[in-house]
């Protein structure tokens, strides 16, 4: 629809006669969407189960991170990102709230009480859940 505005803009006095303004704002336009683009696969990969390994496997070697202090930092991505989520499929009409609030309340008091019982366990407690948790992940997608 844009491209059709623009087409009908060119040929009266309200389309910008500046060339160099126009060519500035395109680019800033191409590389700001590419940027989001990016940024979204980006975010995709970091909170996806599937490179959740390699991106815990990362932080916990070139940043001596724990295991705890990992997952700690995962949730933090994976909060806003849902933050996101949550506004763009609201804004879009694709939230089905039946659904939402069932996977919310469900998932909060599951992660609550999963992550009090990995603390109360303790660091290598945390290593072998993530180990054995990779693992199954990787023989289910593999099947």
């Amino acid at each position: 629809m844009s491209v059709s505005s623009v087409a009908a803009f060119r040929k009266t006095d309200h389309f910008p006669k500046n060339k160099k303004l126009l060519y500035i704002l395109s680019a800033t336009t191409l590389i700001g969407l590419l940027l989001t683009i990016a940024l979204l696969i980006i975010g995709s990969i970091i909170t996806s189960s599937a490179f959740s390994i390699l991106f815990a496997l990362t932080l916990m070697a070139f940043f001596n991170m724990s295991v705890l202090q990992m997952t700690a930092l995962r949730r933090l991505v994976g909060v806003v990102q849902s933050v996101v989520l949550f506004v763009a499929f609201t804004v879009q009409g694709f939230l089905i709230w039946q659904h939402a609030l069932a996977g919310f309340i469900g998932g909060s008091i599951g992660s609550y009480i999963g992550t009090k019982y990995v603390i109360k366990k303790g660091e290598t407690f945390a290593k072998y859940a993530l180990a054995i948790m990779s693992l199954i992940g990787a023989v289910a997608l593999l099947v």
